[in-house]
Parts: structure tokens; sequence; C-alpha cells
């Protein structure tokens, strides 16, 4: 897909209107996380607050800092769901997406940029902070992807992604059992398909590490987050299973095995433009 650049400004970000509910930390210490809890999470029809709990309990202890700096959210969307409110906290929020719709609808957004991930219409050293939600697995040249986020950062900048992990059962679906397998789960579960493709090629911690390395970037930070698909909501059984199963891996120390993780990427100062 080609994307032609389009710059979008806006007078100010409409913050005090967000889509949806805001998570806040109160809500993250109290959150219980059991099986018998997904469970009646599922079946009381708060399954994907649940889920998101899981993630932000993570993605919360990421090590960056968006006060009073640039941040580029890239692949922005409608809104942020894990890093909502550290971008409130941001003196500028730069948005890229190939969707001049959703960049519109984006209520942080000082700027949005409609443009494709590997080629971003900004200076190099022109930004603080990245932020990068369920991106690197659809690029198609995932060392392109992090040069340019490597050539936009200011030196000491960091940049922070979440994507599916590749050894989880949900991506070694995705991954191993080809696009066929993958729209029909898409199309039986949501009666759509995805606009674009999942190729999972930077979806391994050790992965992550080489094509930093090769970018001009160091890994500081990665964790893996137990994810629960979002094709198990409606199925309060099948959800408390898969939470019962990410439980047990953690018993036996296999967190590796979980669905999803989230790493922070910082740019070293001898780093060469690409």
């Amino acid at each position: 897909m080609v994307v032609r650049s389009k710059k979008i400004e806006f007078e100010e970000p409409e913050v005090e209107r967000p889509p949806g509910p805001e998570v806040r930390k109160a809500d993250r210490d109290a959150f219980r996380d059991g099986v018998f809890d997904a469970y009646r999470s599922a079946k009381g029809g708060s399954a994907i607050d649940f889920s998101l709990q899981l993630y932000l309990r993570t993605t919360c202890n990421a090590p960056i800092d968006c006060a009073g700096k640039t941040v580029l959210d890239v692949a922005c969307g409608q809104r942020n769901p894990f890093f909502f409110d550290q971008l409130k906290r941001a003196r500028k929020v730069i948005g890229v997406d190939w969707d001049s719709a959703v960049v519109r609808q984006n209520p942080l957004l000082h700027v949005g940029i409609v443009a494709d991930l590997h080629s971003i219409p900004l200076p190099e050293n022109s930004v603080d902070v990245v932020v990068s939600v369920d991106t690197i697995e659809h690029a198609h040249d995932p060392a392109l992807f992090l040069a340019e986020c490597c050539r936009v950062l200011r030196n000491g900048g960091r940049a922070v992604f979440t994507t599916p992990n590749l050894f989880g059962y949900r991506t070694l679906l995705a991954r191993y059992g080809g696009k066929t397998v993958f729209d029909l789960i898409w199309k039986t579960f949501k009666h759509t398909t995805l606009p674009y493709d999942s190729l999972y090629r930077a979806n391994t911690p050790s992965r992550v590490k080489r094509l930093a390395e090769e970018t001009g970037l160091r890994l500081v930070w990665l964790e893996t987050i137990p994810e629960l698909s979002h094709f198990f909501q409606p199925y309060p059984i099948v959800f408390a299973a898969a939470r019962a199963w990410d439980k047990l891996l953690g018993v036996f120390g296999l967190a590796i095995g979980w669905n999803y993780m989230a790493f922070v990427l910082e740019k070293q100062h001898n780093s060469a433009i690409q």
C-alpha cells in the first residue's frame, strides 16, 4: 500500500472528552486477576476491562517519561489504549497513521500525519519519545521502521512498543497457520478481516534485541504480558481456561510463552542517522 503523506494541524487536543473510560492507577492496584475473576468478568460482560488491566499492569511500568516532551505516536489510531495517561502529560503529541479518519478522531493529537511507518515525514532528532501499539508486527521491513524511529528520536530518547509475542499460542497459530487460517478465524469470530498483513518479523525477544542493535538502538526493558485473546471474550469458560493456562506458565517460570510483550529501546548517543 502506497500512502501519501498529509499533515493535519489541530489547535488543541480534546483531552477532556476521550472516547471510552480512563483507567486510573487505583483501578490497577485493586485489580484481581484470578481464574474465577476472569470467568466472572466474561460472564458479566466486562472481559475487555479485565484484559485491559492485564496490559496496563505491565505497560504502566515501562521506563519512559512523556511529561513536557514531544512524543510521536506511530499508528496512533483513534486512541492509544496503553499510554493514554502518559500522552496527556506530553507537551506535544504527533500522531502518524495511514488512515486520515482515525487521525482526525484522536483526542490527544496536536499534529496528525497520514503516512507510512517505513517513511516518517519528520526531521532528524525531532522527538523525545516514540510510542507504538500493535504496529511492528505489521511492518514489512521492521528494521527500516526501527531505523526511522531512531532517526527522528533525539539522542538518549526512548521508544516503547507493544506487540504479540511469537512464542505465545495465539501468535504461533497466526504466524504459521497462514493467511487463509488467519482470515478464517477473523471471519468466524469478528465477521471481518484485517485490511493489512500481520507478519511477525520482529516478535521474539532475541529478534528485537538484534534489530535494535542493527538500527542504532539499545534494548533497555522487555516484559511479556499474559494477554487473553479478544476472540475468547464472549465465552466465559474459554476465557477462564486461557487465564488458567497463563497462570500455569507463570508458576513454572515460562512467561516467555505469554501471548504479548512490551519493550523499550533507547537511541544511543553515537547512533548514526540511517
